[in-house]
C-alpha cells in the first residue's frame, strides 16, 4: 500500500526478485497523477484500477507499464490528458487489454480531449477509445491492427491511419458524427464490417489500400456515409490497382437513405486495373469521374468492371490531360468529347497548385481564333478605292519584243 498516493499494489516475486508489479486499485484524491507517483518497477495497471474516478483530470503513464487491464480508466468523467512515456527499451511491449463498451480501457472518458500513445505499439485494442471526446489522434506508425469499436462515437474530423496498419476492425470508427476526411492506408488489407458506419458528415475519402481483400454484401463499411454532408469525394490513389468488392455497396439495403453520398471519384494515375463486384452497386448519387489516364487506359479499365457496378458507367468521365487538349475538326470542342465506347467524356482535366495542395482542375475550352483576312493594302500591294480593278504593271520592252515575235510568226 503506498498511502501517500493512494495507491494498491499486488506484487509478485520470483527467486527473490520483483517480476511484476500490479497497481490494483487508486484510493487517492488527486488530480493529476503523474509518472513519479507510481511505484518503481510497475509493469500492470490493473482492471478497474481507475475505473469511474471523478477526480483525475491527467494521467502519465511510465514507461515500465507492460499491460494495461480492462476498464483501468474508463468512464474517468473529467479526465482530459493521457500520456504514455517512451522506453529506453526497443523490445519493449505495450499490451492493452480488450474491452466492452463500458471496459474498453478509456471508454467513455468523455472529457478525453488529449492522447500521447506511444511508439512501439502494436495494436489498438477493442473499444479502447470508443465514446471519447477527443477531436484528433496520432495514431503511431508501430500499429498494425485496430481492434473492433476502438474509437466508435468519438469526436474525430479529421483521420490518417498511418502507414503500417493492416487491419481495420469492425466498427472501428463507427457514427462518428464528426469526421469530415479519412485517409486509408496503402498498406490495409482486411476492412472489418460496419467500419466507418454513419460517418454522417463525411466529405472526403483518401484510398490507398493497395491489396485489400475483397468484402462481402453484408459489410456495410460506408452505410450512411456523407449523408449529412454536400456529398463524398472518393480519391483513389496513384499505386491502387484493384477496388475490393462491395466496398461501398450498402448492403441489401440500396435505398437513397443509406448509401454513401458519393459525389465525385477521382483516380489518380493508370495503375488502377480492376473494380471488384458491386463495390459501387446502388450509389447512383456519382455525378463526375476524373480518371487519371487516357482513352486507351479507359477501356482497357472498362474490361475489368465487375458486374453489379452500372452507376459508374452512368456519370460524367473526364480524361487527364497535361497539356490543354487539341480542339477537334470544327473547333467547337476538345477532340475526344462526348459518348465514346458507351461512357460519356465529358472534358479533361489536370492538378493545379494551390496553398500547397493538389487541386483537380478541369481544363476549359476556348475556340481558336481564325486567321484575320488581311487589310487593304497588307502585304506591299497598292490601295484601291472600292470596284477598282486592279491589273499588273507592264514592261514595255517584254511588250514590244512579244508584238515583234508575233509579227515574224
Amino acid at each position: 500500500v503506498d498511502q501517500k498516493n493512494g495507491m494498491l499494489y499486488t506484487d509478485t516475486y520470483q527467486g527473490g526478485a520483483l517480476k511484476e508489479r500490479v497497481l490494483s486499485m487508486y484510493i487517492g484524491t488527486a488530480t493529476v497523477i503523474t509518472a513519479d507517483m507510481f511505484q518503481p518497477g510497475l509493469t500492470t495497471i490493473g482492471q478497474y484500477a481507475f475505473y469511474q474516478n471523478a477526480n483525475i483530470t491527467e494521467v502519465t503513464i511510465p514507461a515500465s507499464v507492460t499491460s494495461i487491464e480492462i476498464a483501468a480508466f474508463s468512464s474517468c468523467s473529467n479526465l482530459t490528458t493521457v500520456t504514455f512515456l517512451e522506453s529506453d527499451d526497443p523490445g519493449r511491449t505495450l499490451t492493452i487489454e480488450d474491452g466492452s463498451s463500458s471496459t474498453g480501457v478509456f471508454a467513455k472518458c468523455t472529457k478525453l480531449t488529449t492522447v500521447k500513445l506511444p511508439d512501439g505499439l502494436t495494436y489498438i485494442a477493442e473499444y479502447m477509445f470508443n465514446s471519447c471526446g477527443f477531436t484528433g489522434i496520432e495514431i503511431p506508425a508501430s500499429v498494425k491492427k485496430i481492434g473492433d469499436y476502438a474509437f466508435g462515437s468519438t469526436k474525430l474530423t479529421e483521420l490518417v491511419i498511418p502507414e503500417g496498419v493492416e487491419t481495420i476492425g469492425e466498427s472501428a470508427f463507427r457514427t462518428i458524427g464528426t469526421l469530415t476526411s479519412l485517409t486509408i492506408p496503402s498498406t490495409v488489407t482486411s476492412i472489418g464490417k460496419y467500419a466507418f458506419y454513419q460517418c454522417k458528415l463525411l466529405e472526403e475519402i483518401y484510398y490507398n489500400a493497395a491489396e485489400c481483400a475483397d468484402l462481402t454484401t453484408s459489410n456495410n463499411v460506408f452505410y450512411q456515409c456523407g449523408k449529412s454532408s454536400s456529398g463524398i469525394t472518393v480519391y483513389i490513389g496513384k499505386t491502387v490497382e484493384s477496388i475490393p468488392s462491395y466496398l461501398f455497396h450498402p448492403g441489401s439495403a440500396t435505398s437513397n437513405s443509406n448509401v454513401p453520398n458519393i459525389v465525385t471519384i477521382v483516380i489518380d494515375g493508370n495503375a488502377l486495373e480492376s473494380i471488384g463486384q458491386a463495390a459501387f452497386r446502388g450509389v447512383a448519387t456519382i455525378e463526375t469521374i476524373y480518371y487519371g489516364g487516357s482513352m486507351a487506359d479507359l477501356t482497357a479499365l472498362m474490361t475489368g468492371i465487375g458486374s453489379d457496378n452500372t452507376e459508374l458507367l452512368a456519370a460524367d468521365i473526364y480524361l487527364y490531360s497535361e497539356d490543354t487538349p487539341p480542339a477537334n475538326d470544327t473547333n467547337d470542342e476538345f477532340a475526344g468529347v462526348g459518348n465514346v465506347g458507351g461512357v460519356n467524356i465529358a472534358g479533361y482535366w489536370h492538378w493545379t497548385q494551390d496553398e500547397g495542395n493538389n487541386v483537380v482542375t478541369e481544363w476549359v475550352f476556348t475556340p481558336a481564333e481564325p486567321e484575320p483576312e488581311p487589310e487593304p493594302g497588307e502585304g506591299g500591294g497598292e490601295t484601291t478605292e472600292p470596284g477598282t480593278e486592279v491589273t499588273e504593271p507592264t514592261d514595255p520592252e517584254q511588250d514590244q519584243e512579244t508584238s515583234s515575235d508575233e509579227e515574224t510568226v
